[in-house]
């Protein structure tokens, strides 16, 4: 039986798999990253995009939902992405550093719930960045970080259009 967790993974992977399709030369991929020489320690983010024809990854995303719903129960009432995105664990943003570093990406990105009917269906929050980035130091690409919230009191149509629209820009933007 699938709980409120995986529903919302899956829905994140819905929003990447339409980013995916309308742009033609990016596929979605199930990554396997090794971290030690043996197969034990493999990662597997949930979502990645990849660039077809130089199987390059473009970006590595996180559903969290799990740990936002958590702090939700708890009374405080989440309103806006600016009060989600502080509840994104330290070990969250490391799990991802890890991902980023493993697949060469330059591109993170969480994609978490909120809930707000004054607010649009998604939104997109990109000032976090990592003080030591991921890549090698002699690489001159910088790694660029994004929160999307879907708006879950918004009908999920207009939240996977919109949110689809958010990651496309977002990953084009230089």
């Amino acid at each position: 039986m699938l709980n409120a967790s995986d529903i919302f993974e899956r829905f994140a992977e819905v929003v990447t798999q339409a980013a995916v399709r309308r742009r033609r030369d990016w596929h979605f991929s199930r990554l396997s990253l090794r971290m030690f020489e043996t197969s034990r320690g493999e990662k597997q983010p949930d979502l990645a995009i990849r660039e077809v024809s130089s199987q390059e990854i473009i970006g590595i995303g996180d559903a969290k939902y799990k740990e936002v719903l958590d702090y939700d129960i708890s009374g405080h009432g989440l309103t806006s992405l600016e009060e989600i995105e502080p509840k994104i664990s330290s070990a969250d943003w490391n799990q991802l550093y890890v991902y980023l570093r493993l697949a060469r990406a330059d591109r993170g990105f969480f994609i978490v719930p909120f809930w707000n009917d004054a607010l649009g269906p998604a939104q997109l929050i990109r000032h976090q960045q990592f003080t030591l980035s991921p890549l090698d130091l002699a690489d001159s690409r910088s790694v660029r970080l994004a929160v999307i919230g879907l708006n879950l009191f918004q009908p999920a149509e207009l939240v996977r259009a919109h949110a689809t629209n958010l990651l496309i820009d977002w990953l084009q933007a230089q």
